[in-house]
């Protein structure tokens, strides 16, 4: 029996693809954006996993602390994320005991979150690992950077 010749990969359909393409400064800052996010919550990140958790339960536990008896669709739109999508993360702190839902009063269709004490802990705890992060470059930086870079959030919150 003969050997079968190594595999090559196929040429790519479009010779230009193996270029780079150009780089300027809008993907200078989309890079540091994905950058310093990434290590701006890699410690909540980590505490978070050693619970089984994520970014969308911190999300949902950072909201909810700010927002004591906020509407669960409330919630839905500040994350960003579907009713299916936010299911999982939501029954998740549940079985936790992190989190409680009430019914409105007014209105006994609309559920609305709470943090227990064991979840506003936990809130308390990871956003310490992001916030310290944040205290450290403000104060580096300076009252006026700190000021135009919360502009430019804001502005792309919107955009």
């Amino acid at each position: 029996m003969t050997p079968h010749p190594p595999k090559t990969a196929a040429p790519p359909a479009d010779p230009h693809a193996l270029a780079p393409v150009p780089s300027d400064a809008i993907d200078e800052a989309i890079v540091a954006f994905h950058v310093a996010f990434r290590h701006v919550v890699q410690g909540a990140d980590e505490k978070l996993a050693t619970l089984r958790m994520g970014r969308p339960h911190h999300k949902i536990l950072f909201h909810t602390a700010r927002h004591p008896r906020c509407a669960v669709s409330e919630v839905r739109d500040f994350i960003g994320v579907s009713r299916q999508a936010l299911q999982r993360p939501l029954n998740d702190l549940h079985r936790a005991g992190l989190v409680q839902t009430l019914v409105a009063p007014e209105n006994r269709r609309i559920h609305q979150l709470v943090l227990t004490a064991a979840g506003l802990a936990l809130e308390r705890e990871v956003t310490e690992l992001v916030r310290v992060r944040f205290a450290a470059v403000f104060e580096a930086q300076g009252e006026g950077q700190c000021t135009q870079w919360l502009a430019v959030m804001h502005a792309l919150g919107v955009a």
